[in-house]
């Protein structure tokens, strides 16, 4: 019988994948706005916490490549006392996610459709014709989910070239046609005009950690993966580099180029 669990790649793009959303946008304009320049900083601390989190994840997972794995890890690293909440909160997150990212989709796609504004976007928030295409996409989200993670890999590893392909033609090409250096210290002559204290404000506040969350999903596709022991951290630490530097990449030229 032909092996239809997924290898390296696609594990890699799956948690590129997850990763790359809003935060390339909306956490990587307001980092910039709450630390400055040293909003670099932030995602690089921010970034490490999250990648040794993910690699104590990969542990566990390489020894139980279960499905669902996320949410059970605490159940089986503590106990099952311990785990119920932590499955709560954990489902509780990735529910909120999903409907941050329909919500941010729609806010997307405004701007390339603008006369469709009036009719799901006012006062900073989506109408009723913007909720129920928010439902929608939510249900395009899960049936995606539901066919199969043969059908998912490969629907992904389309999704996650353009999702990639996008962020770093624009950081690109706005560094390269206007880009100074004057702007890294151009607030209060310094590279951390707002002070230290800033530089942590923005890891908590302004959605580095949810930006990174997405690593979840290749645990929870465990199950699926060619030799987990291998694929899942060599994936989780190739997806989360890739995605710090290209995401500081746009942090920078957001802030800092023209």
């Amino acid at each position: 019988m032909r092996d239809k669990k997924i290898g390296l790649i696609s594990a890699t793009f799956l948690g590129i994948s997850s990763i790359i959303g809003s935060g390339w946008l909306f956490a990587a304009y307001k980092t910039a706005e709450i630390a400055g320049p040293a909003a670099i900083i932030s995602w690089i601390v921010g970034g490490g916490i999250i990648l040794l989190l993910a690699l104590c994840f990969s542990e566990i997972a390489s020894l139980y490549p279960i499905r669902g794995l996320s949410a059970v890890v605490a159940t089986i690293s503590h106990n099952k006392n311990f785990g119920f909440p932590f499955a709560i909160a954990n489902w509780l997150g990735i529910v909120a996610v999903i409907a941050l990212e329909a919500d941010a989709t729609i806010e997307y796609l405004i701007n390339l459709f603008p006369h469709f504004k009036p009719y799901l976007f006012e006062n900073n928030s989506l109408t009723l014709m913007g909720n129920g295409l928010s439902v929608l996409l939510v249900v395009m989200f899960c049936l995606i989910n539901y066919w199969g993670v043969q059908i998912m890999a490969k629907t992904n590893n389309i999704l996650a070239v353009i999702k990639t392909f996008i962020p770093v033609v624009t950081a690109l090409t706005i560094l390269t046609i206007s880009f100074k250096t004057s702007n890294f210290t151009a607030v209060n002559n310094s590279f951390v005009p707002y002070g230290v204290g800033s530089i942590f404000t923005a890891i908590i506040t302004c959605g580095i950690i949810i930006s990174f969350n997405g690593f979840q999903t290749v645990i929870s596709f465990a199950s699926e993966l060619k030799k987990p022991h291998i694929n899942i951290p060599l994936s989780l630490i190739i997806s989360i580099t890739f995605c710090l530097v290209l995401i500081t990449a746009n942090c920078i030229y957001r802030r800092y180029a023209g």
